[in-house]
């Protein structure tokens, strides 16, 4: 389901922030709490921003995130 895919995606982005700092997902969750989920920290000209993997709860219901066109088929003549 999509919900076991976002679970998967999330733990991969955790371990390989933890593989990059040679530490454990435990710790690495721990050092980036952001209330109830985590988020990574950097460096802007304007400060420290924050940004957070996105979960499906956040999306709204029935919002359309792509929007899918409808393809035509044009048809020349040839001479």
């Amino acid at each position: 389901t999509l919900d076991y895919f976002c679970y998967l995606m999330e733990y991969s982005c955790l371990k390989t922030i933890a593989n990059k700092h040679k530490t454990s997902i435990r710790k690495i969750i721990r050092q980036h709490k952001d209330g109830k989920t985590w988020s990574v920290p950097y460096e802007t000209k304007a400060g420290t921003k924050r940004v957070r993997p996105v979960k499906i709860a956040d999306c709204k219901r029935g919002e359309a995130s792509d929007i899918i066109y409808q393809r035509k088929k044009f048809s020349w003549k040839t001479t």
